[in-house]
């Protein structure tokens, strides 16, 4: 058996030992004692577990991690619920035609929204909601217009 089997197997055995059955969401590949592991768990707290287990592996020289946790923190709520509660109140506010993006309880707002003072409210609003952890709103009109090439001709010039 080759040694990058071997090292794999007591990672399973070790990460099996901190996530039990939550094993079958996680994957592992090992190369020359680097280990690549992925997959998603419930908390940023079995995301550092996972790599401690790994890590006790002796031989293991490296990880590269792309674990994703379901949860922001060990009793909030996941990503999905975090979701339909955000949306639930977009619905609540009146604010029709709004994009949703969250990632480990960061709430990314997507479209088209008014005033400065408007942002502030709906910002506000949103970081109410259980579980969020910031509110980032992400409007395509705030980017700055692209001057024309003629302006930008005469700012040669000038």
């Amino acid at each position: 058996m080759s040694r990058d089997r071997q090292l794999h197997e007591q990672i399973l055995v070790a990460v099996c030992r901190v996530l039990g059955p939550g094993i079958a969401s996680v994957n592992t590949h090992v190369e020359n004692g680097i280990v690549q592991v992925s997959g998603i768990v419930d908390t940023p707290d079995e995301r550092a577990a996972v790599e401690r287990a790994i890590w006790s592996v002796p031989d293991v020289r490296a990880i590269t991690q792309r674990l994703r946790s379901r949860r922001s923190y060990p009793e909030g709520p996941t990503d999905r619920t975090l979701a339909s509660d955000v949306l639930a109140l977009l619905a609540r506010e009146g604010h029709q035609g709004l994009r949703v993006q969250i990632e480990e309880g960061k709430v990314t707002i997507l479209g088209r929204f008014g005033s400065s003072n408007d942002r502030a409210a709906l910002s506000a609003a949103v970081a109410t909601v259980p579980g969020v952890r910031g509110v980032w709103l992400n409007d395509a009109m705030d980017a700055p217009a692209r001057p024309s090439l003629t302006s930008r001709i005469r700012s040669m010039w000038n």
